[in-house]
């Protein structure tokens, strides 16, 4: 009998709750469809930034994998395909296809070269239109092409102080320092903010920046050691230029330290002077006039190594040919010695007639 009874229960409450099911299930299906009224529902949108007039229709970094875009229509709901880069969508795509299919596919067009470009996959109803100059203290570097506006970097003298940003070009063009002798370029920043902002320091034990007013970092001393280089000045090695550190494309004033009980200059020219003496060369007193000597060319020094070989290349050949010339006069003697100072001589006997008062040799 209790069997019975928890088994008609059981009947009841399962054929009123499925009906229960049904009727919220029901519900929340019209309950959306309201809200799609109201506002279509889009799971796409987020996937947009802004294109050119606004709209978002420009598929973002994050979401490059699913090129994509949801389309609501008169026909229903359908999936469709965004344009590529270079391209913008003349025309969206049509739904009412089977299973969310459109039935006219998106109408993309090649934007105009040189006037217009599309960088990303997007579903933009117009291009961007190709900027006609660069920024303040900025230059153009690379033409205007269908996915990409003009390229521009700063200047000379300047630095991008936002170099994150910006699509084809700076935000912001900033001038660099001036540093003086001792001090070089120095980079901070670049944290949340993005903003980098040069300082002039001054250079570490080992470096060495040896112009005023300028732009240039801080360079390491060379390991060559004639003269120990300092925050001013390169390190002073054999055979070097006074300025043969001097960088080609460092911009600023050549810095040149006062006298402190060292002549550098008399120091250099007698060093010069030891070196011609020891080539053979003629020497001639220092400039005491000048402030620095002149540094000889790389074809001066080269002739001028030349005429120092000369001498000792001359003295080597003579001495070579002097023993050569004894040798031979050596080997002469010897041969003479042995063919003639070799044989024994004898002298015939005279006889002396003291009638004849001649001498005579002996009879036969």
């Amino acid at each position: 009998m209790i069997l019975a009874c928890l088994l008609l229960m059981h009947l009841f409450l399962r054929a009123n709750c499925s009906e229960v099911e049904q009727n919220v299930a029901s519900d929340a299906y019209v309950f959306r469809k309201l809200l799609d009224l109201i506002e279509p529902r889009s799971t796409s949108s987020s996937k947009f930034i802004p294109g050119p007039n606004g709209e978002l229709c420009i598929l973002s970094d994050r979401h490059m994998e699913d090129r994509r875009y949801e389309k609501r229509d008169d026909q229903g709901w359908c999936c469709c395909g965004l344009c590529n880069a270079g391209s913008y969508a003349k025309k969206l795509c049509k739904c009412g296809g089977p299973n969310g299919s459109p039935t006219e596919f998106t109408d993309c067009v090649v934007v105009k070269q040189g006037i217009e470009y599309m960088d990303k996959a997007n579903k933009c109803s117009q291009p961007y239109l190709c900027s006609s100059s660069c920024g303040n203290h900025q230059r153009k570097v690379a033409d205007c092409t269908a996915r990409i506006d003009i390229k521009c970097e700063c200047v000379d003298g300047w630095y991008n102080a936002y170099p994150s940003e910006g699509r084809t070009g700076p935000r912001e063009c900033r001038p660099l320092p001036r540093c003086p002798a001792g001090q070089g370029q120095e980079r901070r920043g670049g944290g949340e903010t993005g903003e980098i902002v040069y300082t002039c320091q001054q250079c570490r034990e080992g470096l060495f920046q040896q112009f005023n007013n300028s732009t240039a970092t801080c360079q390491p001393h060379r390991v060559c050691l004639v003269k120990a280089g300092s925050a001013v000045a390169d390190s002073v090695c054999v055979n070097d230029e006074l300025q043969a550190n001097m960088s080609s494309n460092a911009t600023g004033e050549p810095y040149f330290p006062e006298s402190k009980g060292i002549d550098t200059t008399t120091e250099v020219t007698q060093t010069e002077q030891s070196q011609k003496e020891t080539k053979g060369l003629p020497t001639a007193p220092p400039d005491t006039g000048s402030t620095q000597d002149a540094p000889l060319s790389t074809d001066e020094r080269k002739l001028e190594s030349d005429i120092g070989m000369c001498p000792a290349m001359y003295v080597t050949i003579g001495a070579c040919a002097f023993s050569l010339v004894l040798s031979i006069i050596f080997v002469a003697y010897c041969v003479y010695v042995n063919k003639y100072k070799g044989q024994t001589y004898s002298c015939a006997r005279v006889h002396y007639d003291p009638c004849r008062q001649q001498v005579g040799f002996p009879p036969n």
